[in-house]
């Protein structure tokens, strides 16, 4: 678990991807009100579709990075289980947020 909340904080820092999941949510009420409570929830609901890319991303380069970035989290870590596993979960935990708070369409969109 603390791996998991290093890489939350060294691959997913708030001054980058913060910024672009509160651009999203913003931009997701063009044509409508706004409201706070939901916009909370569209916050965390990008900040749920933007974990697993970045997340799948560096598996991907996993070999590259331990060649070149041996100081990163994925590298340093004994097992991948948690990770990848993580890439699955996260979107389908996202998928039902959005089918309780909007409806079925939304969440088989994001699926």
């Amino acid at each position: 678990m603390r791996q998991l909340l290093e890489f939350l904080t060294t691959r997913m820092g708030l001054s980058r991807f913060g910024i672009v999941a509160v651009f999203l949510a913003l931009a997701s009420f063009v044509g409508s009100t706004f409201e706070l409570g939901p916009f909370v929830g569209r916050v965390f609901a990008v900040w749920g579709m933007i974990v697993p890319f970045r997340l799948r991303d560096d598996l991907a380069s996993l070999g590259h990075d331990r060649l070149h970035f041996p100081e990163r989290v994925l590298v340093r870590t004994d097992t991948l289980r948690m990770f990848w596993g993580l890439t699955v979960v996260l979107p389908v935990v996202t998928a039902m947020a959005l089918w309780a708070g909007r409806s079925w369409q939304h969440a088989l969109g994001w699926l």
